[in-house]
Formats: C-alpha cells, sequence, structure tokens
C-alpha cells in the first residue's frame, strides 16, 4: 500500500517564481471535486507561504495531471514522489527540515491544519491516518530531542532580526500592508522588539486593520490610498495572500524606499523592485539561514528519527497489506459456514470462538514472518507447511478458492 503514497505539488525548492494558492473559500470545492476521482484513496492540501502540495493515496500520474490542470503550471516546476521518496518527503515537511527557515515552528501548525480540513471532507482513511500519525510523532521527538527549532523560528521573527542588521534610526518609519496571520505576529514583534520605530497598518478590510491597530497602539492608513500613502514611509511591509494584481505600481515618489516582501504572489512591480531595495521571502530566509548552524549540525539527528520512524510505518504498512488475508478467508470462511456440516452445528457463540482463534493464530503468524521476503499469494501455503493444527486445512482450502482474486 505505501508504494501508492503520493507528493505533488510545488514549492520554494521546486519553483523560481510565484506558487500558486487555493483560495480559502475554493477549498472545499477542491476536495469535493478530487475526492470523487476513482483513482484517488485519501487526499490532503498542504498550502503555506511557500509551498501547495498534495499529499495522498492514489494513482500518482493522474493526480499529477489535475494538479497542473488546476493550476496551469509548467510540468518542470512540479515535483512528484510516490512510495518511499513520498514517505522522505512528507516526514521532513512535517519535521520542518523543508521549510525555508530549517526547523520552522509554523509548518507542524499548518501541517495539522491541512489534516483537519481534510478530515472534515472525508479525505483520510485509516491507513493514511496512520501514516500522518507517524509523521506528527517524528515531528514532536525531532522538537524535544534536537536542537533543529532553537532560535529563529518564523519568518516574522526572521524579520525582526533582518531590521535588526539595518541599524536602524528612531526616525525610520515602517508601513505593514496586510493583517492577516503573519501580518499580526509581524506588527506584535515590531511594537515588541522596535519600539522606537512608528509603525502604521493597512489591510484590505479596514475594520481588521483597525482592530489589531488598537491592540497594539498603532495608526492605520486607508487600503485605497496605499501606493501613493507609501511614498511617507521608509520601510514597507508587505504580507497579502491572495490578491491577483500589482498594489505598488510604477511610482516616481517611491524610490530609495525599504520593500521587504511577504506576499504570496508578490504585489510589488518589476518596476518598484528595480528602483528600491527589495527584499523577498526568499532572500530574507538565505539571510536568516546563515545563522542556522546549530540547527544544521543536529540535522542528521533528525534524518535518523525521520528513517526510523518511515522504516517502523512500512514495516506496519507491509503487515497491513498482508493481513488483508486473513480478513478475506475469515469472510470466505463465515459464508461459507451454512453449508459445512461442521461449522453449521456449532451454537453462534462456539462458532465465533472457534473462528476468532482461527483466524488470530493466522494473524500472529503473518506477524511473524519476513514482510520483505514472503510474498501474500504464498502467505496461506507457508502456514499449512508450517503448521499441523485443525485450523491449516480450512485455510488451506479457503485460499484456493481466492486464488484468481486481487489478493492473490
Amino acid at each position: 500500500m505505501h508504494k501508492h503514497l503520493f507528493a505533488i505539488g510545488i514549492n520554494h525548492d521546486s519553483s523560481p517564481s510565484l506558487i500558486p494558492s487555493i483560495a480559502v473559500r475554493d477549498l472545499d470545492d477542491t476536495y469535493s471535486q478530487l475526492l470523487t476521482k476513482s483513482y484517488i484513496d485519501s487526499l490532503m492540501i498542504l498550502q503555506t507561504c511557500n509551498r501547495i502540495e498534495y499529499y495522498g493515496i492514489g494513482d500518482v500520474e493522474k493526480v499529477l495531471i489535475d494538479f497542473n490542470e488546476k493550476f496551469e503550471t509548467q510540468t518542470e516546476n512540479t515535483f512528484i514522489f510516490s512510495g518511499d521518496n513520498a514517505i522522505f518527503h512528507i516526514f521532513q515537511v512535517a519535521c520542518g527540515i523543508k521549510s525555508q527557515l530549517i526547523g520552522d515552528l509554523e509548518i507542524l501548525g499548518q501541517f495539522k491544519k491541512a489534516i483537519s480540513e481534510s478530515r472534515e471532507q472525508g479525505g483520510i482513511n485509516g491507513y493514511f491516518e496512520k501514516f500522518i500519525g507517524s509523521c506528527i510523532k517524528a515531528a514532536k521527538y525531532v522538537r524535544t530531542t534536537t536542537n533543529i527549532t532553537n532560535g529563529t523560528t518564523s519568518i516574522s521573527y526572521a524579520l525582526i532580526e533582518y531590521l535588526r542588521t539595518q541599524n536602524l534610526t528612531k526616525d525610520k518609519k515602517i508601513l505593514l500592508v496586510g493583517t492577516g496571520d503573519l501580518g499580526v505576529s509581524i506588527a506584535r514583534n515590531i511594537k515588541y522588539y522596535l519600539p522606537k520605530n512608528p509603525l502604521v497598518l493597512s489591510n484590505r478590510t479596514l475594520e481588521k486593520a483597525q482592530k489589531i491597530a488598537s491592540s497594539i497602539e498603532s495608526e492605520v492608513i486607508d487600503f485605497k490610498q496605499i501606493n501613493e500613502s507609501a511614498k511617507k514611509f521608509d520601510i514597507i511591509i508587505t504580507a497579502i495572500s491572495e490578491h491577483s494584481h500589482n498594489i505598488f505600481e510604477s511610482n516616481s515618489q517611491l524610490v530609495n524606499k525599504h520593500f521587504i516582501d511577504l506576499s504570496v504572489p508578490s504585489v510589488i512591480s518589476q518596476n518598484i523592485q528595480e528602483k528600491n531595495i527589495y527584499i523577498s521571502n526568499k532572500e530574507l530566509s538565505a539571510i536568516i539561514n546563515k545563522t542556522l548552524d546549530k540547527r544544521r549540525a543536529d540535522l542528521p539527528k533528525v534524518h535518523e528519527i525521520i528513517l526510523k520512524e518511515a522504516e517502523n510505518f512500512k514495516e506496519w504498512s507491509n503487515f497491513y497489506d498482508k493481513s488483508k488475508t486473513a480478513r478475506s478467508l475469515k469472510d470466505k470462511a463465515i459464508a461459507k459456514s451454512s453449508s459445512c456440516p461442521f461449522l453449521n452445528q456449532m451454537e453462534p457463540e462456539f462458532f465465533n470462538q472457534y473462528m476468532n482463534e482461527m483466524f488470530s493464530c493466522y494473524v500472529q503468524f503473518i506477524k511473524n514472518q519476513d514482510h520483505s521476503i514472503l510474498s501474500v499469494a504464498d502467505l496461506p501455503k507457508e502456514y499449512v507447511r508450517q503448521n499441523k493444527n485443525s485450523y491449516a486445512e480450512i485455510i488451506d482450502l479457503l485460499s484456493n478458492e481466492l486464488k484468481n482474486t486481487s489478493l492473490q
């Protein structure tokens, strides 16, 4: 089964350009459309400021076509993993070592949020539930036993670290455009760590900006006049998502400013970028990552944890696949019981006990086998060869009847 696990997407590693996204209002419809496909058994969609990725169980090639059609992407910008490669990728994402900021604390919360959204849509079956549970277990163990999450862990605090390197004087004014989750985090950090620098907020929804501004004692300016108002500020930070066009266009008065662009996609025109100091999400992450030597030193420990948990999951997966023979044989035995003189004479209580004992014995046998060597088709035969109990003949007969099924 684990061979059908897939990870498909676009992230900061695979794409040199903008990362596409799904609007919150469209997420339910996206799930509904995809989960009706016969070739998708489970699906979760992980969306952050620098990635859009599909994880699940199904036909990876067909899901890739759906993905590229959805986002109208070029194939070279879409990564595709299946089987072991998908397992390791998803483990690494959950543990924070696939983030632009190694050890980013926010990713596990985003990972769990994606799981919750998928569960609401019925996108997670029992097998996939086990897999994502293993990923979360590994992520928690990484956090408690390594230094991978020590120090700077979020883009909002990375921004503070960057601004500190600029030796800001108290007359430098800061404009923050966007008061979503990221914007709120940035605003609070600026007020706490850079209290001498005036901070002004702006947001597409004025009331939202006013609410945040009142809680941190900042001012607000009208979003509709943002391009004109920006000339009054020295540092302009954008933290906007799901915007279809540029906010900051060519403007002769917007020169020698300091733009820090954390929006996905970017809302700053190429002309403005060229006439000002321009720092993108990627550049900010790269600068901060230089200070993360201690985290990188613990990467071998993290990989060791991931490998161990991944192997534990794969071992469970192999048993899960092969234990299907026990479930199928049991169903077959129950269906045949009415025509068997021996079983037909049993009282229900003894019949159930006999069935449970027979297949508990068979399941225990499966657990004791080397799952990487013994095939599903050989399990019943090997059980009969190794056991001379009263169950062996029944299991042998039932397995012969199932020879032509998909289990064999």
